[in-house]
């Protein structure tokens, strides 16, 4: 009798590695997100009829540091160097709108007469072309060092806060050394600006009066800096809409892959199946807060680590996939 029960259990294992490895096809069983890769590195643009466009020549830039992290330029250059866990951004004369999203990656922006250090995501924009420096935080607390700019020395430290801004000459960066809030607010100008920079996709007057340059076509091409942040960051958030709408159907036989894996020698199977449950996962990701957070933001590491042993090619397609969405 068990002899009978041993034949006849082998026999539906072997019937089920038949069917998940052969029978079973791959299909239609997945269907990748839809979404433009950003093209890492420097690139110039323009913004016509409310549209990014990619142009030549042009002397407002935007240099992708990763799908997350970006500097955008007019007249204005930059070079980075990593020094262990920082890196280390040496701004020339210029100006600069700087976004960064990454939650892993810590920056220190050098210019003369200060630093700013970035550990967490900030947008600012910087002026540093003429006596007088700008410095304006859009949406985050920004740790400014001011700094003798003859020997380097850190004389004293100021956090901007959303929508504040200072405005200083570096070379009177002596005067502030070891001077309290007070003292520091009487040699330099703190100021707060309450309202909105883009309404209705156009830059606030207000604004450009007080922070953009005088000159018609350097306002013009600095507006630029501005409205690409608000058109691209527009369309990705649309990007992340269509995700979150998409299904990840089911595969056929998935039943099968999930209960029996270690008998169904179907990788392509397993590998469908997978990248299925990885693009559920972070459309999780994207809608969870705290412990909730941890908690998927774990399964996906496991999973990736099992399609990675199963398929180096999926593996760097969900890793392109997760970079994008999260960044």
């Amino acid at each position: 009798m068990k002899k009978i029960f041993s034949i006849f259990f082998s026999s539906i294992l072997i019937l089920i590695l038949i069917y998940g490895t052969f029978i079973i096809k791959a299909g239609k069983g997945y269907e990748a997100p839809i979404f433009d890769k950003i093209q890492l590195g420097d690139s110039s643009f323009d913004i016509e009829d409310g549209k990014i466009v990619s142009k030549d020549e042009q002397a407002t830039r935007v240099n992708y540091l990763n799908n997350s992290d970006r500097i955008l330029t007019y007249n204005g250059g930059f070079e980075i160097k990593e020094e262990g866990d920082n890196s280390k951004v040496n701004l020339k004369k210029g100006f600069f709108l700087v976004s960064i999203n990454s939650l892993d990656k810590k920056y220190i922006f050098n210019s003369e007469g200060f630093n700013i250090e970035v550990n967490q995501p900030s947008t600012f924009f910087i002026d540093n072309r003429n006596e007088r420096t700008n410095i304006f935080s859009i949406d985050s607390v920004l740790k400014i060092n001011f700094l003798n700019i003859t020997d380097g020395e850190n004389v004293n430290t100021a956090y901007l806060y959303p929508n504040q801004y200072v405005f200083f000459n570096p070379s009177k960066n002596f005067l502030i050394k070891n001077a309290d809030l007070l003292r520091i607010s009487q040699l330099i100008s703190l100021g707060y600006f309450s309202e909105n920079i883009i309404k209705s996709g156009k830059i606030n007057e207000t604004f450009k009066k007080i922070f953009l340059d005088k000159n018609q076509e350097d306002a013009k091409n600095q507006e630029k800096l501005f409205l690409y942040i608000y058109l691209d960051d527009l369309k990705k958030s649309k990007e992340i809409d269509n995700f979150l709408k998409k299904n990840f159907y089911s595969i056929a036989g998935e039943d099968i892959v999930v209960r029996y894996s270690f008998l169904v020698l179907n990788n392509e199977k397993k590998s469908i199946y997978l990248k299925n449950i990885i693009l559920k996962e972070l459309q999780e990701l994207l809608q969870k807060q705290g412990d909730d957070l941890k908690n998927v933001s774990e399964s996906i590491i496991q999973d990736l680590e099992k399609l990675k042993n199963l398929n180096q090619e999926h593996h760097r397609e969900m890793l392109e996939i997760i970079d994008f969405f999260s960044g």
